[in-house]
């Protein structure tokens, strides 16, 4: 059985609630980017990880999780996650605000 490894999402998820505590003290448009950018290195790690223990710890068939809303809804089938609308409303949130940014960055 592989063992997984999850001391990089600990470091992110650290330095995004440092981020959040800095925001509160200093709430400026460069602090709100960076706390967004831990957000989204967080979210995919957690993503990474969960896919991960999905496909290689409990041998799910990668034909099952295909998508982020298939990794969700088979995760809480095995009780990894408790709230799979939380994380797929986390997703599409994610998902709307990239698209956001980078339209922005188009215009």
């Amino acid at each position: 059985m592989s063992r997984l490894r999850v001391e990089a999402l600990e470091l992110a998820v650290a330095a995004l609630e440092e981020g959040l505590r800095e925001y509160g003290d200093h709430p400026v448009l460069t602090m709100r980017d960076g706390v967004i950018q831990r957000f989204e290195i967080a979210m995919d790690l957690s993503w990474k990880l969960l896919q991960r223990t999905l496909k290689d710890i409990l041998t799910i068939n990668p034909g099952l999780i295909r998508t982020k809303e298939d990794m969700f809804r088979v995760a809480a089938e095995y009780e990894l996650i408790t709230n799979t609308e939380r994380w797929l409303g986390h997703y599409f949130y994610f998902v709307t605000f990239i698209n956001w940014r980078g339209w922005l960055a188009i215009d």
